[in-house]
């Protein structure tokens, strides 16, 4: 016989069907959403294995919390996705054209990271928020991010301080926690035109103990910007860090002078706390006088066996008051006035 089977295909089960088209679109990869500003690492799973919102949570997770409007489109989601999601509270608008994913973006990099993506183009972290970044001074949650940018600066955005360049070396850029901020050297020389000297001097000193910065590094980026306001207050204070060392015994005798010509209450001094020794103690007003300068603090070791001691002497109920040689030379009625001050509200009558 010849062939009488029927060679047609086996009919697919509903189960079997493919729909060529979904195999095409599977095989499309997603584009990366771009972020000139900040830092995003590639990650695992492929983009386009993972639902957009996924792939969101993941952008954001890489951002401290945040994602910028020009970011979501890129991941595929239309100005009418994007307002249902805010409408939904999955999104949560922190800046103009930027959102948190979720919930409010609570990491303490998160407002650098939202003022960053304001920007239509590149832009660093400056000024008192560098500062903050850098750790050499306190963060303000409620000042305003401080940006430079290169070229005439963008329109005004709520929260962020623009400041324009016309010119960045790029030995004066940094990355830090993924974010570009002006390096420590070219952070401190713009900290000379907002900080007062003591609160300069303050900065410099935790930026040698907490990243070992060279004073040479400063004067070099001092070069790279002539005419900027706060220079001498600078150079004072990079002369008093890279100068003579002073003693201890020097530093505490001018205090004690101090002390005495403001006529207030004699401390003891040189006196063991617990397992420490402190420079001055007002045991009745439970207050603590350690003099810092430079020829102290030149360590990590030194600054954190510091910060250790005054947490130990705090929560033996002691208020420790640091003051540095510039502030009892330069200051000494201020840093009087201060001291005054603080003991009149810790005396035992004031209780």
């Amino acid at each position: 016989m010849g062939s009488g089977q029927d060679e047609r295909r086996p009919r697919a089960t509903a189960g079997d069907e493919i729909d060529d088209r979904h195999v095409s679109r599977a095989r499309r990869r997603a584009p990366r959403p771009s972020s000139p500003e900040i830092d995003v690492p590639q990650g695992e799973p492929p983009e386009h294995a993972r639902p957009v919102d996924g792939r969101v949570g993941a952008l954001a997770a890489e951002q401290f919390g945040v994602v910028s409007r020009r970011q979501l489109t890129d991941l595929g989601l239309g100005r009418s996705a994007i307002a249902g999601r805010v409408a939904r509270g999955t999104l949560l608008r922190t800046a103009r054209g930027v959102y948190a994913v979720g919930r409010p973006a609570d990491h303490p990099n998160a407002p650098f990271a939202a003022a960053l993506l304001t920007l239509p183009g590149a832009g660093w972290i400056a000024g008192r928020s560098a500062g903050a970044l850098w750790q050499v001074l306190p963060l303000d949650a409620a000042a305003p991010v401080e940006v430079l940018v290169l070229g005439p600066p963008p329109r005004t955005r709520a929260g962020v301080r623009v400041r324009r360049t016309t010119r960045l070396d790029p030995v004066d850029r940094a990355r830090r926690s993924t974010l570009p901020v002006t390096s420590l050297s070219r952070t401190l020389v713009d900290l000379a035109e907002q900080l007062a000297a003591s609160e300069l001097e303050r900065a410099v000193a935790e930026a040698v103990a907490l990243h070992g910065l060279r004073i040479t590094a400063v004067r070099s980026a001092m070069g790279r910007r002539p005419g900027t306001r706060g220079r001498a207050v600078l150079r004072d204070v990079l002369d008093a860090a890279d100068g003579p060392r002073r003693s201890r015994s020097e530093a505490e005798a001018r205090f004690l002078a101090l002390v005495r010509d403001a006529d207030l209450p004699a401390p003891a001094t040189d006196v063991l706390i617990g397992r420490f020794r402190v420079d001055a103690v007002w045991h009745a007003a439970r207050v603590v006088v350690e003099v810092d300068g430079f020829a102290f603090h030149r360590s990590r070791r030194k600054f954190d066996r510091d910060r250790e001691r005054d947490a130990v002497l705090q929560s033996a109920g002691y208020l420790v008051v640091r003051t540095t040689w510039r502030q009892i030379v330069d200051e000494p009625t201020a840093t009087a006035a201060r001291l005054a001050a603080v003991l009149a509200r810790r005396s035992p009558e004031a209780r």
